[in-house]
């Protein structure tokens, strides 16, 4: 506790020594008051240092003037990948439209052809139905590839490949035919001139445009410039190229056999061809299996391979069973009319489904990946 203060005494004594001004008087308890408010408006707290003048190496990079990077040679390049893959997906499905309306005006011609001259053949039935489903598909792949669609490559992709097994097996088969016809001495019929130059352009145009297709729609660059316009997801995303080609395929015989019936065209019912009353509905139930299948085949499901490889086994079976033991004319007159058959008609009837065939066995690996996928997600 503090000190009790003595009280205050004047000095009556005089200092002569030095003069000094007199001082004015406080009281103590001003004096104490003074230096209470003087205490309170100190600062506590000890006097901060200064910062030490940080060095170089311990400036941080973020915080650190760098200039930066020039841009590399590299992405230079991968900007214009992906500005030609662009310029390609547009050409491309500018060529794709061009095609589909080629198809269509011959479909529509074929429409024309039936309106004017009644009874309708088979064949322009069967043309009207099959250029005009071409058409759509092509129309729908040039449009998607115009717009940046992200399911238009993979189905473009898919596509052509589908092209170029086509190509390969029925340029193979022509060839074969040619070959038998020209040594076969007792063979009356004779291949027209410049058949073979013809067979040799549509064998390299079969390929090499689809090939042309496959190398714009396969880029990654491709695969980003759709993604840039349309960010949500597709359907496509997860679907690999074989399981494209065998939906794709699947939809091909589905409007096949649907055109085929609509046409008037003889099923065939292994060994003999049905009458017109029965070749409708039967064709329509091929298509719709087919097309049933297409479906399940999209959504990547071992059924729909299993069923589409069994439908096109039988329809195949079917072809060589009536062709060989009946007349080719009954395909598309009336069954009685139809006495005898002929190997090699059997075999190129049934030869027509050897693509399907081929590309089913060779997508098989892609819907065994899917149901191990399943299995693993399910253990997991």
């Amino acid at each position: 506790p503090p000190e009790p203060e003595a009280p205050l005494t004047v000095a009556t004594t005089a200092n002569t020594d030095l003069p000094s001004e007199p001082k004015p008087f406080l009281p103590p308890i001003v004096t104490r008051a003074a230096a209470a408010a003087a205490a309170a408006n100190a600062d506590p707290s000890p006097p901060e240092p200064e910062p030490a003048a940080a060095s170089p190496a311990s400036v941080p990079l973020a915080q650190s003037h760098v200039s930066p990077p020039e841009p590399s040679s590299e992405s230079h390049l991968n900007h214009d990948d992906e500005s030609s893959t662009s310029i390609g997906l547009l050409i491309g499905g500018a060529l794709l439209i061009i095609a589909g309306l080629y198809l269509a005006t011959i479909s529509a011609s074929a429409t024309i052809s039936i309106i004017k001259s009644p009874p309708a053949r088979s064949i322009d039935i069967l043309t009207m139905f099959t250029a005009g489903a071409a058409s759509a598909l092509l129309l729908l792949l040039g449009t998607g590839a115009v717009a940046y669609r992200r399911w238009a490559p993979p189905l473009i992709h898919a596509l052509g490949w589908i092209l170029v097994l086509l190509s390969l097996t029925y340029a193979g088969t022509a060839a074969a035919v040619a070959f038998y016809l020209m040594g076969d001495a007792s063979n009356s019929l004779s291949l027209p001139a410049g058949s073979a130059r013809l067979l040799i352009l549509a064998a390299v145009a079969g390929i090499a445009i689809p090939l042309a297709f496959i190398g714009i729609a396969q880029r990654d660059s491709a695969t980003r410039a759709c993604d840039a316009a349309q960010p949500c997801p597709s359907w496509t995303d997860s679907k690999p190229v074989p399981v494209l080609m065998t939906f794709l395929t699947g939809l091909t015989v589905a409007a096949l056999t649907l055109s085929l019936g609509f046409a008037g065209f003889n099923f065939p019912a292994f060994g003999s061809f049905t009458n017109h009353s029965i070749s409708l509905p039967a064709w329509a139930g091929s298509g719709v299996v087919f097309l049933f299948a297409s479906i399940l085949a999209a959504a990547q499901r071992k059924t729909g391979w299993w069923l589409l490889l069994l439908a096109s086994l039988a329809l195949a079976t079917a072809l060589f069973m009536s062709f060989h033991q009946s007349s080719a004319a009954g395909f598309t007159e009336a069954a009685e009319a139809s006495p005898g058959g002929s190997l090699n008609a059997a075999l190129l009837a049934a030869g027509t489904l050897l693509p399907v065939v081929l590309i089913l066995l060779m997508s098989r690996k892609s819907f065994d990946l899917h149901i191990d996928d399943h299995e693993h997600d399910h253990d997991a």
